[in-house]
C-alpha cells in the first residue's frame, strides 16, 4: 500500500499557562477543543431511545464540548411567518444533549422566504432580509440568545448548559457542481456583501443578546474541496504567476473548464472582511470545512491567516478518511470533489486519482476507478478492505486534527457520528459519504466503537487541555512539520 508521504506531522502540546502563539488571539481561550457533528435522525424526534444510546457513547469519548446539529435552527421552521411566535424547536436537542455533558452549537440561517420577497432564492437557500424584515432577523437571533445564555433572564426552562456557539449560514462560493461562477448556492444565494452585512448585524444581535461575551459568533464556513488536495505549488497559497497551477485551475484548467476568479476574489473580500474590525466586526471565530483533511489545511490557513490574520478559526465540520464513494459510480462524483483535479475526460488515466488523497495505487483496489471499488467492496463485507479503510480512517484522524490545531485552529469537530443505517430501498444503500466514514456503526449495529472511535478517544484524552501549538523546525523539507 502506498503510504501518506507528502507531510508528516506530530504534534507537541504544553500544559503550562503561557501567551498564546502569535497566530491565536486572546478571544480563543477555550473550555474545550474536539467537537462534533451529528448525522442521526429519527422518526421518534429527539426522545428516541436510540439517540440515548449514541450520546451514552459519544459522552464515554470525553470531549465535555460541543455537538453541531445542523439539520436544524431553521429561521422558517421556527417562524413560518413574519407574525408567528418563534417556537424554540432547539429545547428537546438541548436538554437531551446537556444530559451527557455536552452543549449544542446552533446554527443561525436567514432562510426564511417571507423575510425576502425581492429576491429569487430556491427554497430553504440563505439570502439577506429586505430591509422591511431586517429587524425580524435581528428579533429572532435576540430571541434565541437570550433563550439559551444561562444568564438567568427569559431562560428555557430546565437550562444547565448553555449554547456559547452560534455558526452562521453554511458553506460558500464553491459549490460541488464545478460550475465555478456560474454556479449559485447551494447554502447561500446572495452577494457576498450582503454576507458581511448580515454577519455583523448578526454579531451585534448575539452580542447585544448576551453582553457578558459569553456567546459567541462563527462566521459562514467555505469549503474549497480538492484545490489544495494535491499541495499545488506548496507553499505558495494564493500565487499571482498566471503559470502557477492554483491560477490555472481558476482560470479554467478544471474538470469543466469552469472560471473560478470572481468566486476567489470574493472569498478574499470576506476573510479580509473578517480581519478588519474597522468595518464592522462580523464574527468572533472563522468558520471553516477542511473535507480533505490534513492534505489541504497547511495552505488553506495560510490563506485564512493572510488575510483575516490572527482571527480564530473554529473547525465545525471535517471530513477526515476518504469518501466512500466513486468518481464514476454508483452516481457520478466528478466534479464535486474533484473538481480540480479531474481532467476534461476522466477515463484517460487515473493519475489524477492517486494526486488527490494519496492512497492510491493499491493492491485491494485495482480498477480505473478505485473509489468505485472501495464503495462495492465496503458493501459487500470484504474483510480485508473494511480493516484498511478502518486503519486508514484512523491514521487520517491524527493527521487532520494535528495539523489543524498546529495551523491555529481553536476547536475542531469530527464529521461525523455514526454510520448511516442499512437501507435497500435506497439506491446508494449504506456505501455513501455518512455509510462508513464515521465513529461508530449504525443504530441496528448499536453504534458499536470503530477503531477511529478510540483513536478520537485517545486524541482528548492527551489534548483537550492543551493551551498552545507552536511550530518547531527540524527539517528544510516544507512538508514536514512538528508542532
Amino acid at each position: 500500500m502506498k503510504e501518506e508521504s507528502a507531510m508528516k506531522k506530530i504534534i507537541v502540546i504544553t500544559q503550562m499557562i503561557a501567551v498564546l502563539a502569535a497566530v491565536i488571539s486572546a478571544n480563543a481561550q477555550v473550555d474545550w477543543r474536539f467537537g462534533f457533528e451529528w448525522n442521526e435522525m429519527s422518526w421518534l424526534g429527539w426522545s428516541d431511545p436510540d439517540i440515548e444510546k449514541l450520546l451514552i457513547k459519544l459522552e464515554n469519548i470525553g470531549t465535555a464540548g460541543g455537538i453541531n446539529v445542523n439539520g436544524n435552527a431553521s429561521w422558517i421552521d421556527m417562524q413560518p411567518n413574519a407574525e408567528a411566535e418563534i417556537n424554540f424547536k432547539q429545547d428537546p436537542i438541548v436538554t437531551v444533549f446537556q444530559n451527557h455533558g455536552f452543549s449544542l452549537t446552533l446554527y443561525l440561517k436567514c432562510d426564511a422566504p417571507w423575510a425576502f420577497p425581492s429576491k429569487t432564492i430556491p427554497y430553504g437557500g440563505q439570502a439577506a432580509p429586505d430591509s422591511a424584515y431586517e429587524q425580524h432577523w435581528i428579533d429572532y437571533v435576540k430571541a434565541v440568545v437570550e433563550r439559551y445564555d444561562g444568564d438567568g433572564i427569559d431562560d428555557m426552562e430546565g437550562l444547565v448548559i448553555p449554547i456559547q456557539y452560534y455558526i452562521f449560514t453554511g458553506e460558500i462560493v464553491f459549490g460541488g457542481n464545478g460550475l465555478g461562477d456560474a454556479d449559485w448556492g447551494p447554502y447561500w444565494f446572495d452577494t457576498i456583501d450582503n454576507l458581511l452585512y448580515l454577519h455583523r448585524i448578526t454579531y451585534r444581535a448575539v452580542h447585544e443578546a448576551d453582553p457578558s461575551g459569553y456567546s459567541k459568533v462563527v462566521s459562514a464556513g467555505a469549503v474549497l474541496w480538492d484545490l489544495y488536495a494535491d499541495f499545488p505549488d506548496y507553499p505558495e497559497f494564493d500565487p499571482v504567476d498566471p503559470n502557477s497551477t492554483i491560477q490555472q485551475r481558476l482560470n479554467g484548467e478544471n474538470y469543466r473548464s469552469s472560471i473560478y476568479t470572481a468566486g476567489w476574489d470574493s472569498l478574499k473580500k470576506m476573510l479580509d472582511s473578517f480581519g478588519n474590525d474597522a468595518d464592522g466586526i462580523e464574527c468572533d471565530y472563522i468558520g471553516w470545512h477542511p473535507h480533505f483533511s490534513w492534505r489541504v489545511i497547511d495552505q488553506e490557513f495560510a490563506l485564512i491567516h493572510n488575510h483575516a490574520g490572527n482571527k480564530p478559526i473554529y473547525v465545525d465540520d471535517m471530513w477526515c478518511n476518504l469518501f466512500d464513494r466513486g468518481y464514476f459510480v454508483p452516481l457520478p462524483g466528478i466534479p464535486g470533489y474533484a473538481q480540480f483535479n479531474a481532467p476534461a475526460n476522466p477515463y484517460t488515466g487515473s493519475d489524477w486519482i492517486s494526486r488527490i488523497n494519496g492512497d492510491f495505487p493499491n493492491p485491494l483496489f485495482t480498477s480505473l476507478d478505485p473509489y468505485a471499488e472501495l464503495f462495492q467492496k465496503l458493501n459487500n463485507g470484504d474483510q480485508a478492505v473494511l480493516d484498511w479503510y478502518s486503519a486508514n480512517g484512523a491514521r487520517r484522524l491524527v493527521k487532520s486534527f494535528a495539523s489543524a490545531f498546529g495551523e491555529g485552529a481553536i476547536i475542531a469537530c469530527f464529521s461525523m457520528t455514526n454510520d448511516l443505517p442499512h437501507n435497500p430501498l435506497i439506491f446508494h444503500s449504506r456505501g455513501w459519504p455518512g455509510g462508513w466514514i464515521n465513529l461508530t456503526g449504525t443504530r441496528d449495529e448499536n453504534y458499536f466503537a470503530k477503531p477511529q472511535y478510540y483513536t478520537y478517544k485517545l486524541l482528548v484524552e492527551k489534548l483537550n487541555d492543551f493551551t498552545t501549538a507552536t511550530e518547531v523546525s527540524v527539517s528544510d523539507d516544507s512538508r514536514t512539520r512538528v508542532y
